[in-house]
């Protein structure tokens, strides 16, 4: 993943890349679909003080809304999985 190809997205959005943007993306990007695995990973690299989903929805949905990722619902569930959208 290309930070200066999502910082140009950010700049679009008039938001900054973050650690915790770029946590989630590359959390994504690695191979984790699940808001829980994310957090996870996130945690582990102290990106976010609690392994909390909490901490990372906000984040998510933003991601989503600028088009970077995309949430697909489980088949038979209320989860959803998060997958990095093709540019």
């Amino acid at each position: 993943m290309v930070p200066a190809l999502v910082g140009e997205t950010f700049e679009e959005e008039e938001r900054i890349l973050s650690a915790r943007y770029e946590g989630i993306l590359r959390a994504l990007n690695s191979g984790r679909s699940t808001s829980s695995e994310v957090a996870s990973m996130l945690y582990f690299n102290r990106i976010i003080e609690k392994q909390d989903v909490a901490s990372i929805k906000p984040y998510v949905k933003s991601l989503i809304e600028m088009g970077l990722v995309r949430r697909v619902p489980e088949l038979h569930g209320k989860r959803y999985n998060y997958f990095i959208s093709p540019l």
